[in-house]
């Protein structure tokens, strides 16, 4: 599905908010059903099997602030029967044993994105950065890393402001954009 949103308050510089909004409110309307979720840095949801969806948001700056923003969100429902991924796929219908019926879950969705949206339009940031940070995936965890200049076991210390993850390793912390870090997935549910 996609919603259109006018986020003309938020600052080009604050645009992740959008990416933590969503993703929460994913988290939030799985939940209502059934399905526990965490969040994989920059877009992915993940449940006790694997990827159930994934999300992508493309913003429109004018001005420095965002004038419009798409946001697009592709959830499994009913698969049973997923090709080899290097990470597992799941869906709602595998998670839960219920076939999932499009209309009902496409409304929750809506339902929980507007409401986290209409809290991040009112300034209710508070929280927000640490409760992202309650759902990502492998956050406090040693985890091994690939980027270009080789491999290292981190720790995720969190998601900055421009969506950068945040890695520790030996001591330091390091700001990875999108493209330039990859956790090595050994997917078990955890």
């Amino acid at each position: 599905m996609s919603m259109l949103l006018f986020p003309a308050f938020l600052s080009a510089s604050r645009q992740f908010h959008l990416t933590r909004v969503v993703s929460l409110a994913l988290c939030d309307a799985l939940g209502a059903l059934g399905v526990e979720t965490f969040i994989k840095w920059p877009n992915d949801i993940l449940c006790g099997s694997g990827k159930i969806a994934g999300i992508l948001i493309e913003n429109n700056i004018t001005a420095g602030n965002i004038s419009h923003t798409i946001v697009g969100i592709g959830l499994n429902l009913n698969q049973t029967k997923f090709p080899d991924f290097p990470l597992p796929a799941s869906s709602l219908r595998l998670e839960s044993g219920k076939p999932a019926h499009v209309g009902e879950v496409g409304e929750l969705v809506e339902d929980r994105l507007l409401a986290r949206y209409q809290d991040l339009r009112d300034g209710s940031t508070t929280g927000l950065e640490q409760e992202y940070l309650g759902k990502l995936y492998k956050a406090g965890v040693p985890a091994s890393f690939n980027t270009t200049q080789g491999s290292f076991e981190g720790t995720i210390k969190g998601v900055n402001d421009f969506g950068e993850l945040l890695v520790e390793h030996e001591g330091e912390i390091r700001a990875y954009g999108h493209g330039t870090i990859a956790m090595e997935l050994e997917f078990d549910g955890s």
